[in-house]
């Protein structure tokens, strides 16, 4: 059975071809800068809280965490956008373990800066069945963390490639979480955390399920 591993380096298999020659460099900047600069060490342990949030899903209904905990723990997954191709096949593979999920009483919530329209059109398009929310501004995933404004040479070259950041999340600061992916229990707490700069580096969704099957 083919992995998201699997997926996201085939993925990037034929992004040498199309990009321009100094993509490599950039992006491996960037990661090395955010890595250096401590971003890891900001996010949450195990064993705390994951902080509140009150989030609207693609229908513009406000989710609050605390009222989806009632129903069992979460998987909770924070996303650059649709346009991300890393982060499609991310959100295809967790639907791929979606029913695994719910036969456990626990659910997904998949977070990303986008606006609550292209949250809406990005589930439609990949069949996601769970909750896509929209952190306006990364304001939520900020407070976690996880956040981190562009340098000026990432910026250049994402207007390059055509990914106009502002037209998919109605903001023009140039910002964007780190992937990151959190299991929280039914208290709140959260039991697992994994996140990483580099967005073809994400943790497997079956694994991911295998920490909700053993939590106590």
């Amino acid at each position: 059975m083919s992995t998201l591993r699997d997926r996201l380096e085939t993925l990037h298999a034929a992004i040498p071809a199309k990009a321009p020659t100094r993509t490599d460099d950039i992006l491996t900047r960037s990661q090395d800068a955010l890595r250096n600069g401590g971003i890891l060490d900001r996010i949450p342990r195990v064993g705390t809280p994951l902080p509140a949030f009150e989030l609207p899903d693609s229908d513009g209904t406000p989710i609050h965490l605390h009222d989806r905990l009632r129903n069992g723990p979460l998987i909770v997954t924070f996303f650059r956008g649709g346009w991300c191709r890393d982060c499609r096949a991310e959100l295809e593979a967790l639907q791929s373990q979606y029913a695994a999920v719910r036969e456990m009483e626990a659910d997904v919530i998949a977070i990303s800066p986008c606006t609550v329209a292209v949250n809406a059109s990005t589930r439609q398009k990949l069949g996601i069945t769970f909750p896509i929310l929209s952190d306006a501004g990364n304001a939520y995933a900020d407070e976690l963390g996880l956040a981190y404004t562009f340098s000026v040479e990432l910026r250049e070259l994402y207007e390059h490639l055509g990914i106009d950041l502002e037209a998919h999340n109605d903001d023009d600061s140039w910002t964007l979480p780190i992937p990151a992916r959190f299991v929280v229990d039914g208290l709140g707490t959260i039991r697992s955390v994994q996140a990483d700069p580099d967005p073809t580096r994400r943790p497997e969704p079956a694994e991911t399920v295998d920490v909700l099957r053993h939590l106590g």
